[in-house]
């Protein structure tokens, strides 16, 4: 990672020529982060180089000796993954988040903010993955064999976070050097939580899934504590299910991929990613399921008939609480499928026989498909679909269905679906979903949808990046999803 991918603000300039000039005779240092030799003569170049980078003059300080400087280089080499996050837009954020005199819809704005970072815009079935994996699993093994990494403790009341001395910093340093979060050699003392520790943190939190705050809260403490033994079982069972997905996919020309832990769906043409989306998946009571399928069509402004599953346990324990639940969320109660309508206030809905009727949700805005259903024919009924709870999409956990999958970027991914079929485009879906008149659209051309379970897998020169094993698929005791967000908002009737 050279000097130019890093980013400094215009204050810390100063502050960065005052430390370079503290360290002149440190040439190897500042070769170590591929700063030219006369550019580590020349302070006044150095400085303006470093506005324009993080704060990371500790790192240069720190690297004084030889082996130190091939430690760097080391850490260095695989930490261009990074690069994306160190160069990216942060907005007014500045990519940092603050928890301190902010409104709660400020830190709600930082925080959705921040999770533009989580986003993995990488193949996910790809020769390049796999190899990646390869070579983390290899890491691991090598960790795992040296005995792993220490235990963080948990303090009641006392989070982790810029600024902060508190006795469990060195072992938070060493932690994140062993999975070389955190460079390996720091002049950082054992008790000071600096901007090193900071950047190493995010660094961690964004290989896991976590909205990078830098601050070590319950989630983050939770994660860095799960055993290197089971992040190397974690890695070993999910390279198997990469080289079984991607000889499943090889051979298609364009496909969907949802990946359930991650919470992600990517659109493949030609080996190229097209399309990327938040998703949200199911709940781990209403899991949503590994299958294979075909998407044949779309259904724009879709009714939604109830299934019995979501009527019996969720709807009618509803409407015993709240007997105007159906009218203000537009559902019909019909005698079965394409039978009459029944008034809901003739309905005794303590009896038996309240269980044989069926559920019918007009469509439109408040519908829980939303204004687009995608229609994919399986053995488990679930699909893909709109929804209008979109503030669930801001949670960077996101298990909230009841089994089918919400798509954030619905309307692209139609766009996308239909962008081979001849009289479709953006406009005409856009005209489609501002008349408001439902229409349902075959596909010429059915497209392959995987819903895989991947929870772990590896990123340029073999960093690891993990999610929670939200079903406990993985086999391992600790890595089941014990650090998910809650839901944001309260949660209403929906697939």
């Amino acid at each position: 990672m050279t000097i130019a991918h890093i980013r400094l603000t215009t204050a810390c300039a100063s502050q960065l020529r005052l430390a370079v000039g503290q360290i002149g005779g440190h040439i190897l240092a500042a070769q170590s982060l591929n700063i030219k030799p006369r550019t580590a003569r020349s302070m006044n170049h150095l400085g303006l180089q470093c506005s324009k980078a993080i704060v990371f003059a500790i790192a240069v300080v720190g690297l004084t000796t030889i082996s130190a400087v091939d430690s760097a280089a080391q850490w260095n080499a695989n930490s261009n993954w990074f690069d994306r996050w160190l160069n990216g837009d942060r907005g007014s954020s500045n990519g940092s988040y603050n928890s301190k005199k902010i409104t709660l819809k400020e830190k709600r704005r930082q925080r959705v903010a921040l999770d533009k970072y989580l986003r993995n815009e990488n193949l996910l079935l790809s020769p390049e993955t796999i190899q990646a994996v390869d070579i983390a699993i290899g890491r691991y093994r090598n960790i795992v064999a040296s005995g792993g990494w220490p235990n963080i403790r948990k303090q009641k009341g006392a989070w982790l976070r810029l600024g902060a001395r508190d006795k469990r910093v060195g072992l938070l340093r060493r932690r994140l050097a062993i999975t070389r979060d955190h460079p390996p050699r720091s002049r950082g003392d054992a008790w000071t939580f600096d901007q090193e520790v900071e950047l190493a943190v995010k660094r961690f939190q964004i290989r896991h899934g976590i909205r990078p705050t830098g601050v070590v809260g319950s989630r983050t403490l939770y994660a860095l504590n799960v055993p290197a033994d089971e992040r190397l079982a974690q890695l070993q069972v999910n390279a198997l299910r990469l080289r079984t997905f991607s000889e499943h996919m090889a051979k298609e020309r364009r496909y969907v991929l949802v990946n359930v832990p991650s919470s992600e769906l990517q659109a493949v043409r030609d080996n190229r990613l097209e399309l990327y989306s938040k998703t949200i998946v199911g709940r781990p009571a209403t899991q949503t399921p590994t299958i294979q399928a075909k998407i044949r069509g779309l259904n724009f402004f879709p009714f939604w008939r109830v299934p019995d599953s979501i009527a019996h346990r969720d709807l009618i324990p509803t409407l015993l609480k709240d007997p105007s639940y159906l009218a203000k969320e537009r559902i019909r109660v019909l005698t079965k499928w394409g039978g009459e309508e029944v008034d809901p206030r003739a309905v005794d809905w303590y009896s038996p026989e309240a269980k044989n009727l069926k559920f019918r949700q007009d469509p439109g805005d408040r519908n829980a498909l939303g204004l687009i259903r995608i229609d994919m024919p399986n053995e488990h009924i679930v699909y893909m679909h709109d929804t209008p709870l979109k503030k669930l999409f801001n949670s960077s956990s996101r298990t909230f269905s009841a089994g089918c999958v919400r798509v954030q970027q619905v309307t692209d991914l139609a766009a996308w679906l239909l962008s081979d079929e001849p009289e479709w485009n953006r406009a005409r879906i856009d005209s489609v979903l501002i008349s408001g008149i439902a229409e349902d659209v075959k596909l010429v051309e059915p497209v392959p949808v995987l819903f895989t379970y991947i929870t772990a897998w590896g990123l340029g020169n073999g960093v690891a990046h993990f999610r929670p094993d939200v079903y406990g698929r993985d086999g391992t005791r600790a890595i089941v999803a014990r650090y998910n967000d809650k839901p944001t908002v309260m949660q209403t009737l929906s697939p």
